[in-house]
């Protein structure tokens, strides 16, 4: 793979990790009153673990972009995807299902 496109898939990748991890922090503090906070995450420990969570994606990102060979960013990066995979729905599924129920589309299907 050439540096140029490696670094685009990389950046790419990473942009929709951190974009899943942020969407999913605005439904957690939009829903913050309807929904209780131990269910929402929105608590301090929550937080935090969402701001550690976006931080993997960067560093993925620099690895993976600095150093096209090395497998280990690569991992990171699929690692970050995947927590921004798993963060969303949730978020997504409490406020189509419990804060505002029937008002956006494939509830049931991202619970």
């Amino acid at each position: 793979m050439r540096a140029r496109t490696a670094r685009w898939v990389a950046g790419c990748t990473a942009a929709g990790s951190v974009i899943l991890i942020g969407a999913g922090v605005a439904l957690a503090f939009a829903d913050r009153h309807l929904v209780p906070a131990s269910s929402t995450g929105w608590t301090v420990s929550g937080i935090c673990a969402q701001v550690v969570n976006a931080a993997v994606p960067v560093a993925a990102f620099i690895l993976a972009s600095r150093r096209p060979e090395n497998r280990i960013g690569w991992l990171f990066l699929v690692a970050s995807l995947g927590l921004g995979l798993s963060g969303f729905p949730d978020q997504y599924a409490l406020h189509a299902l419990v804060a505002a129920p029937g008002s956006w589309p494939a509830d049931r299907a991202l619970v």
